[in-house]
């Protein structure tokens, strides 16, 4: 059994397997991977379409149910965002100041929330 941290990593990293983006050439050099990653990067293979999709769902029912906590996690995930960085977002939209371990806070509610859906 997985993490629901693996799985998001992957999901916000990648693209279902059938998707075009995967048959092409490669996006990406292997130099520009390892001077990203600072040495080797070991790069996470995708989501296969039934996990990708499963999580792409359940990602959506959160913003469904709570934007802030949907917003974290594609900041978190897709955009690779640290939590200071989401924290001096989030204050600039509201107006009132939110520290990084208040974002902490809402990415563990929501990936604690993911978790419960994927394998309920």
């Amino acid at each position: 059994m997985r993490s629901v941290q693996e799985y998001l990593i992957r999901w916000g990293k990648s693209r279902a397997l059938n998707d075009g983006y995967h048959i092409d050439y490669p996006h990406e050099t292997p130099f520009s991977r390892m001077s990203r990653a600072g040495g080797w990067a070991v790069k996470l293979p995708p989501l296969d379409d039934q996990t990708h999709g499963l999580v792409d769902t359940v990602v959506s029912q959160l913003r469904l149910l709570d934007e802030e906590r949907h917003a974290v996690i594609v900041l978190s995930y897709v955009h690779c965002c640290a939590d200071a960085t989401i924290a001096r977002a989030m204050s600039r939209e509201r107006g009132a100041r939110i520290t990084r371990h208040t974002v902490r806070d809402i990415r563990h509610r929501a990936e604690g929330w993911i978790e419960s859906r994927i394998w309920a």
